[in-house]
């Protein structure tokens, strides 16, 4: 359960003094309140795997915090070659989350046995299945898809 600091402006200050010789960006995270959301969206999927996004958490260390967790599977990568740092990273399964246009990041994909493993790129377009079979530049090894299906609801033809 998360609380309120009855404190915040003591804190800040005292936030301050400890990184005003560090450069930006930086973060402070309080890890307590990190793990006990971390457990709460355990909590949440009701058995389900939490897949963690590197978008909301851009920091390494708190990626693996986070996977350290019973009930985290895997990482929503933000970008192809953001991705790829991830699984070279040691992190085992990235889904990138959005369609790319990388490909040189595709050919990296297709020349790598434990990156093909590891990664899965998401296409919502047929054209984009074509642009990955060019970019391959020769690789051998199969680039792992997820589909992205429109499933809304259409209805009186709309």
């Amino acid at each position: 359960m998360l609380t309120t600091d009855p404190h915040p402006t003591a804190d800040r200050a005292r936030y301050d003094r400890a990184t005003a010789a560090l450069d930006a960006p930086l973060a402070i995270v309080d890890l307590d309140a990190f793990d006990d959301n971390a457990a709460d969206l355990v909590r949440r999927a009701g058995g389900k795997p939490v897949r963690v996004a590197s978008k909301s958490v851009r920091c390494r260390a708190l990626l693996e915090r986070a996977l350290a967790h019973d009930g985290f599977a895997g990482v929503m990568g933000f970008t192809l070659a953001e991705s790829i740092w991830l699984a070279r990273s040691g992190i085992p399964d990235v889904l990138l989350a959005y369609p790319s246009v990388d490909r040189a990041g595709y050919a990296e994909l297709a020349g790598d046995t434990l990156l093909a493993r590891s990664v899965t790129v998401m296409v919502d377009d047929p054209a984009q299945l074509a642009l990955i079979d060019l970019a391959r530049d020769g690789g051998r090894e199969e680039i792992r898809v997820c589909l992205e299906l429109d499933t809304s609801l259409r209805l009186l033809g709309g």
